[in-house]
């Protein structure tokens, strides 16, 4: 997925800033890291960045 892509996170994570973000949230990919293994994901709410593994985002139409 390319940078700027909106995604919907599938699983609970948790941002760098210890934030816990809840499945069906929201947000755009910012970063990639290990050719698509895992992206950098920023959202909206007032949470902080995440790293989360591909297999738990889904691209929003």
């Amino acid at each position: 997925m390319p940078e700027l892509t909106r995604v919907l996170v599938t699983r609970a994570a948790r941002t760098m800033e210890g934030d816990d973000v809840i499945a069906g949230t929201e947000g755009t990919i910012v970063g990639i890291w290990n050719n698509g293994e895992a992206y950098d994901v920023e959202f909206s709410e007032a949470l902080g960045p995440a790293v989360i593994e591909a297999k738990f985002l889904r691209t929003l139409a």
